[in-house]
């Protein structure tokens, strides 16, 4: 749940009879309640379920500490909005996610491979945590990189995030919102 001070907007609503616009001020934050740990969560899980096959019977286990992620994407999101999604992944998790999308063994998965799948996790993953704000809202093309990119989001506080293993390795989502206050 988001806390602190909301941030207020000005909206420009529709032009009156007397050709003036009506102005107010909207709760930019509220919209956001819907998001939180356990939204992203479930947002992780049905990724997981539905694209790498993992049986429900075995749930993604929450990881306290990841240590050092090797594998990092991240999409922006503008307009009624405006933030990041970013995933970091440790290389074993990486290969997994790639194997399991491609449907391949992991032990021909390539680097090519593993960044395609980078990306294409962000853009499924930004693409659903979009549906829970605010809207018009657009996604911007993912990136990837490797260890030792330091990624930083400048005017922005970290929403909800989660760490989960999958088969014991950390993926991390961290939503990113732009904070104007």
């Amino acid at each position: 749940m988001v806390s602190g001070p909301a941030r207020q907007r000005w909206h420009l609503g529709k032009v009156t009879a007397t050709g003036l616009a009506v102005r107010y001020r909207g709760d930019v934050f509220q919209a956001t309640a819907a998001l939180d740990s356990e939204a992203l969560y479930g947002i992780v899980a049905e990724f997981c379920a539905a694209y790498l096959g993992l049986p429900d019977d075995e749930p993604l286990t929450r990881i306290e500490d990841p240590g050092p992620l090797d594998v990092v994407a991240w999409i922006s999101l503008t307009g009624a909005w405006d933030g990041h999604v970013a995933i970091s992944a440790t290389e074993p998790a990486a290969v997994t996610i790639a194997a399991g999308m491609l449907d391949v063994d992991p032990a021909v998965i390539s680097e090519a491979d593993i960044i395609d799948a980078a990306g294409e996790l962000i853009n499924v993953v930004a693409g659903n945590i979009k549906s829970l704000l605010p809207q018009p809202c657009q996604l911007s093309l993912p990136m990837t990189a490797r260890a030792g990119h330091r990624i930083r989001y400048p005017g922005t506080r970290p929403l909800c995030s989660i760490t989960a293993g999958l088969h014991g390795e950390p993926v991390t989502v961290t939503v990113w919102q732009l904070d104007l206050s």
